[in-house]
């Protein structure tokens, strides 16, 4: 409530739920860069959140069917495999329409700072993004690896030893 009095002032990101989750990613990108959160949106507000075209068919998969509620996979990209999770984001809070209905009901301090082309004809209950989280797979591969390993040390020792025994 606080800063949405200063809204008539300037615009303040705080006020979009995102901004804090792109908050705690900076701070997780500190140690693990290679780690990615986007909310992308095929219409968005800030044109940095716009979809790519992998990205895109995430958001139609959603769009089409609406009783998927996440999408699993894994994407080659050419630092290697990538697992990305995503969820959609459907408009279901009717507050958000007081921004992003028709640029005239938006704020004039957020249509000053992202302008009129984007983040407007969003409507109830339409799939308008996904949020995506992509981490990458070399870590998970390795450690999956050397457990394979030690497993299959292990199975053979007792091979090995049953051999011994039964000789």
């Amino acid at each position: 409530p606080l800063l949405l009095d200063q809204i008539s002032v300037r615009f303040l990101p705080h006020t979009v739920p995102s901004w804090s989750a792109h908050t705690v990613l900076r701070q997780v990108q500190k140690d693990y860069p290679d780690y990615s959160y986007k909310e992308a949106a095929t219409n968005p507000t800030n044109p940095a959140d716009r979809a790519t075209a992998w990205e895109a068919d995430i958001i139609a998969a959603f769009k089409r069917d609406n009783s998927l509620n996440e999408f699993v996979a894994t994407r080659d990209t050419p630092t290697g495999q990538f697992l990305t999770f995503a969820r959609p984001f459907r408009l279901t809070d009717r507050t958000c329409l007081a921004c992003h209905s028709t640029p005239s009901a938006a704020p004039a301090t957020m249509v000053d700072l992202y302008g009129t082309a984007n983040g407007f004809g969003w409507t109830l209950g339409d799939v308008i993004g996904a949020q995506v989280v992509s981490v990458p797979m070399t870590f998970a591969l390795t450690r999956a690896n050397h457990a394979l390993l030690a497993f299959m040390g292990a199975l053979s020792a007792v091979f090995v030893i049953m051999l011994i025994i039964l000789n």
